[in-house]
Order: structure tokens, then C-alpha cells, then sequence
């Protein structure tokens, strides 16, 4: 039998990510502590409903980030 192939994304489409408002506090090895801000994020096939969803996100007082293109 081969080897199984590495499956190489190919699904072109848009993303925005925002950040939902959350915080999550890391404890480390050392005893520091690290707070992350926590996102969430829409992909689409469709630039228009990304951009839609951008401008829903503003509307309701979330930073989106700015529309880019991606690969899944």
C-alpha cells in the first residue's frame, strides 16, 4: 500500500474576524499570567456576504477586520 496523500487546501473564499469582547486569562509554568482576547470569525465562498457581515459587526459596535481572501 502508498503512502496517504496530505490533502492541500483548496477552497478559495473571503473571511472577516472581530473580537467578541471575551477575555481569557492563561496561567503559565511560572506563575505569570497572560490575558488573550478572544475572536470569532465568518468564511464564505461569497465576497458580498462576508462584506454584509462586516457591516452587520460595525452596525453593532464590533472592529472587524478588514475583508481578505483565504484558502480552506
Amino acid at each position: 500500500m502508498g503512502r496517504p496523500l496530505i490533502r492541500v487546501p483548496s477552497t478559495c473564499g473571503w473571511r472577516v474576524s472581530w473580537f467578541t469582547g471575551e477575555e481569557k486569562i492563561i496561567t503559565r509554568k511560572d506563575g505569570t499570567k497572560k490575558v488573550i482576547r478572544v475572536a470569532d470569525d465568518f468564511t464564505s465562498k461569497s465576497k458580498a456576504e462576508v462584506e454584509a457581515k462586516a457591516k452587520q459587526l460595525r452596525e453593532q459596535g464590533f472592529e472587524p477586520s478588514e475583508v481578505h481572501e483565504c484558502i480552506w
